[in-house]
Formats: structure tokens, sequence, C-alpha cells
């Protein structure tokens, strides 16, 4: 994979899954707050406008690690860190942590109840913090 004069200077990796969370997590609550929300009680809108971050943040950066991990494992091993944004020594942390976290959304999904709702945010936004300070490699 090679770049571009002009697309040296950003970094994709990064700036396609900031821009597709801020428009589906936006579509996604908009959509909320525009439904029946006068019917519901306001616990039930708080828990719901969660749910919605929730699972808008947990797909798209579960399928933006998964493509970029796909392209770690399908690329020679000179240009793996390169091709696919990962850091290549943090590679088992990011399936563990991946897995973790697919495994507490089957549990959100199941359980659903407010309390599930924001322990699931809470390990979603640690989960976007690792994406952003430890998984992504750094262009110097």
């Amino acid at each position: 994979m090679e770049y571009g004069d002009d697309a040296k200077g950003i970094n994709w990796h990064i700036g396609i899954p900031v821009v597709l969370w801020i428009g589906i997590t936006g579509l996604g609550i908009i959509k909320v707050l525009l439904s029946n929300v006068s019917e519901l009680e306001f616990i039930d809108v708080v828990t719901t406008i969660m749910n919605t971050f929730n699972s808008c943040t947990f797909s798209t950066f579960i399928s933006v690690i998964v493509c970029m991990l796909h392209q770690y494992f399908t690329t020679v091993k000179e240009k793996r860190e390169e091709v696919s944004g990962l850091v290549m020594r943090r590679i088992p942390a990011i399936i563990i942590s991946t897995v973790t976290y697919g495994v507490v959304a089957i549990f959100d999904a199941a359980i659903s109840h407010v309390i599930m709702a924001i322990i699931f945010l809470i390990i979603t936004i640690a989960y976007v913090v690792c994406f952003f300070s430890l998984f992504l490699k750094r262009r110097i």
C-alpha cells in the first residue's frame, strides 16, 4: 500500500473512524430524540441515549479494529505496522481487549438495564481511549 504525496499528512487510521463515529452516533441520538420521547420517563430517555452511544461506538470501533487486524495479519511482516496502523508489540492486548469488549456488549444486550448501560458506557470510553492512545501507531 503506497501513500500519495497529498495523503502524507493525513492519518486515515484516525480520521475515518472519528468521522464515521461522529456521524453514526449523531444520527443515532437524533433518532432517539425525534422518537416518542415524551411518552418515556427521564431515566428511560437517558438509558436509550446511552445505549445508542454505546452501540454506535461499539459497531464503529470493533469494525475498524477487525479491519486493521485483518490488514495486519495479511501483510508481510516488514510492513504490517505501516499498513495496518496498529502497534505491532500491542497486538495481543488489542485482541484481548477487543474480545473482552465484545463479551461486555453481549452482556449489555442480554441484561439491558440502566446499570449495565452505565458499565458498558465506562468500558466503551476506556476502549476508545485505548484505541487512540495505545493501539494506533504514531506518525512522527
